[in-house]
């Protein structure tokens, strides 16, 4: 029921298992009547042909079975994005200049490291190694009241500082994940990619602060977008312990150590005011989960990236309360 339901391609599998099976008894046969070299090694070119022809239709079958489940994570994504860009602002204003050079180095530096990783030591694609990077480098687009609180005491202005920081890594991000997705699709994936200008959409218009929507979202549409991240992949065959330690890891330190950097680049700020001010880079769970839902959709990522990246995103929503201490002990008076 699971394969019919969520994998689909069920025939076409079968069928390939039915090939393979007649092409080995093929060749055994062929091999003890004394079948010609030559005529053994084109009997096994041809069969090789077929099986890479069987395996196109398995991918074919499984695409066109999955469409609506594809459809339904970028109506929640979309959703998501949307009403976060309208849900928390805060009151201040932050320099172009400073805002994108702390969104960059916090996008660039875990999104870098992970796609090199993911190429080097992981044999993924460069596509695919880029948009693992671009699931990493996605930032925070909404605000907590306590990181709102530890930003603006470091710094006067600092959660609004921060939110813009946040977008311009979002930003960074879609960029990255939207020349995977061409290199993978073309131009067809600017569909399957369009519901991450909702959030771009979203910051152009007025505020909103209704609270069952925001309910809505915390427990039903985001819990929604995990399911639909892992539902295509078998989970435990997916699980592979670097990738998950090294995501884990960048999901929260990369980012932050990304914006301390920024902020120490641009002077004027000491280490201790800049590493509480870089905190809020760090609650970027639902972006890395939105990112990974898209990208997954349209085959971008291997199951062992996606199921890495879904316990990175996971992570940092449940070290939330330490953080907040950690953030409250570090935090300059």
């Amino acid at each position: 029921m699971w394969d019919r339901v969520f994998n689909g391609g069920t025939e076409e599998r079968a069928a390939l298992e039915t090939t393979i099976r007649r092409q080995e008894a093929d060749e055994r046969a062929a091999a003890a009547v004394g079948v010609d070299a030559g005529v053994l090694a084109l009997m096994r070119a041809e069969h090789a042909t077929a099986i890479e022809q069987a395996k196109a239709d398995i991918n074919a079958a499984q695409w066109h079975s999955q469409r609506p489940l594809r459809s339904y994570g970028m109506t929640l994504v979309a959703l998501a994005l949307f009403v976060g860009a309208r849900r928390r602002t805060s009151a201040g204003t932050a320099t172009p200049g400073t805002a994108a050079s702390v969104g960059i180095w916090a996008s660039l530096l875990p999104g870098g490291v992970v796609a090199a990783c993911a190429f080097w030591f992981w044999d993924a694609s460069p596509p695919v190694a880029v948009a693992a990077g671009a699931c990493l480098a996605a930032g925070p687009w909404t605000l907590a009241t306590w990181e709102r609180a530890t930003a603006d005491r470091a710094e006067e202005g600092g959660a609004s500082l921060m939110l813009r920081c946040g977008r311009v890594a979002w930003i960074v991000a879609s960029c990255a994940a939207v020349l995977a997705g061409w290199r993978l699709m073309g131009a067809s994936a600017i569909i399957w990619l369009a519901p991450l200008a909702a959030l771009p959409f979203g910051w152009c218009l007025a505020p909103g602060r209704r609270k069952w929507i925001n309910s809505a979202i915390d427990w039903i549409v985001i819990p929604s977008m995990v399911t639909c991240s892992i539902v295509l992949i078998d989970p435990m065959d997916a699980v592979r312990f670097w990738p998950i330690l090294i995501i884990l890891l960048l999901s929260g330190d990369g980012r932050w150590l990304g914006g301390m950097i920024g902020l120490l680049a641009l002077g004027g700020r000491d280490q201790q005011r800049s590493m509480a001010l870089a905190m809020p880079l760090v609650d970027a769970g639902v972006s890395q989960v939105c990112m990974v839902v898209l990208l997954g959709a349209i085959g971008a990522l291997t199951p062992s990236l996606t199921i890495a990246i879904v316990f990175g995103g996971l992570m940092l929503e449940v070290s939330a309360p330490w953080r907040r201490r950690f953030a409250l002990a570090v935090t300059p008076p």
